[in-house]
Order: C-alpha cells, then structure tokens, then sequence
C-alpha cells in the first residue's frame, strides 16, 4: 500500500461516491414525509464511509482491516435499506440501480483490499 492519505484509496473514493448518490437519491420527493428512513439511509452511508479513514489511521495492516470489515458491514445494511426503500415504492429499482452498481464495486474492493492487508505487512514509513 503506497497511498499516504485516504483519500487516495480507491475504496474510500467509491465510499464516499456511494454516499454521494444516497444523497442524491434521498431528495427525491418520496422521502419527504419518511424521516426515520431518510435518517437511516444518510447515516448508515455516512457509515460505510467512517471507518476507512479512522483505520488508516490505525498501526498495523489487521487492525486497518478491522475497521474495513465495519464498512463492510455498513455496506450490507444499506443495500438492504434500499430494497426496502424500493418495496415501499419510494423508488424503482430503475432509480435504485446506480447506487446498487456502487455497491457492488465497493464490496469487491473492500473484499480485495481487506485480503491484501491480511497478507501484507505494512509499509516501513507506516510504522
């Protein structure tokens, strides 16, 4: 791993591009009268996203992956906050299918990512 900020990660980058579209998605005018599912859906995006810097900063490769498995985690609950964002007919999954294309790239990075680290040492400027 070369990167010396997180945002030079290529899954930090699609984190916060995921987050990005859940925003977007969210001013649709479905949303208005629903705060509860609003709420959720901007927070746990937010989610995926925290953890990838806060683990970057971390001194060790496992405890970094540690952190990636959270945002891992956080990735699963927002795919499912959008199935049931579609079956409450908020959206299409039409609308839907952008963000759920993110979400796919990012657990396949996250995936990758969190399997280099567990194979890796960390780079000697990290320590």
């Amino acid at each position: 791993m070369s990167a010396r900020d997180y945002k030079e990660l290529i899954i930090w980058q699609l984190a916060n591009e995921l987050r990005a579209e859940t925003l977007r998605l969210l001013r649709r005018s479905g949303f208005h009268r629903d705060w509860d599912v609003r709420r959720e859906a901007r927070k746990t995006a937010s989610q995926v996203c925290r953890p990838i810097p806060e683990g970057f900063r971390r001194r060790s490769h496992g405890e970094f992956a540690q952190f990636l498995q959270y945002s891992l985690a956080s990735l699963g609950e927002l795919r499912d906050l959008f199935d049931d964002i579609q079956q409450r007919h908020y959206l299409t999954a039409r609308d839907l299918q952008p963000a759920r294309n993110l979400c796919y790239r990012l657990e396949r990075a996250l995936l990758s990512f969190i399997r280099y680290l567990r194979h890796n040492d960390p780079p000697p400027w990290w320590r």
